[in-house]
């Protein structure tokens, strides 16, 4: 088929291909100069048991199990860091995944409610004072707790495994004006 010369089908096809050439180019520098090298740098740390990088609404969101007894605020600073570097702004959540302990899960769930409480009223050191009853009366080996103006990080250990948790924490700061206006 032609058009003043021009051969349709010639030219659609050097089209299709074009775009394709595009896509795949576009494909492979994702892989080489975004996640294989951020994998590589996941794949040095001990404490990392497995990872797994997910597409999620144009984001690129790191699904991460930790080994047991680590240092989880530090590590998962380290990593939110290292995953802002490598992606941009594509990155995503960080999703923590636990390894399955009945007993942690069970005293998570207990703790629940002396965490979003302390969060809610900002009384940490009661929160922590709870937190220490009732791992205490469930017999846990330790327990870490950190605070930063983002969230709070839990780590519940029984001596096999450990239970990480990072809750987000939005503290939202009411500011009353007092006075003020015109006198005019």
């Amino acid at each position: 088929m032609e058009f003043k010369g021009l051969r349709i089908n010639i030219i659609l096809l050097a089209i299709i291909v074009v775009i394709l050439v595009f896509f795949t180019v576009n494909h492979l520098l994702k892989i080489y100069n975004i996640e294989r090298p951020l994998q590589d740098r996941l794949k040095s740390f001990t404490e990392i048991k497995d990872f797994l990088l997910i597409n999620s609404n144009g984001k690129i969101d790191l699904q991460i199990t930790f080994r047991p007894d680590i240092d989880f605020y530090h590590l998962y600073q380290e990593i939110d860091q290292i995953a802002a570097e490598h992606l941009g702004s594509k990155k995503g959540k960080i999703i923590v995944k636990n390894t399955d302990s009945k007993q942690l899960d069970q005293v998570y769930y207990q703790l629940q409610y002396a965490l979003f409480e302390g969060m809610a009223t900002s009384q940490f050191v009661t929160m922590e004072k709870n937190i220490s009853r009732i791992v205490k009366a469930n017999q846990l080996a330790d327990y870490k707790l950190w605070i930063d103006h983002q969230a709070l990080f839990l780590q519940l250990d029984d001596g096999k495994s450990s239970l990480y948790q990072r809750i987000p924490y939005h503290k939202s700061l009411t500011l009353n004006q007092a006075g003020g206006g015109s006198n005019g």
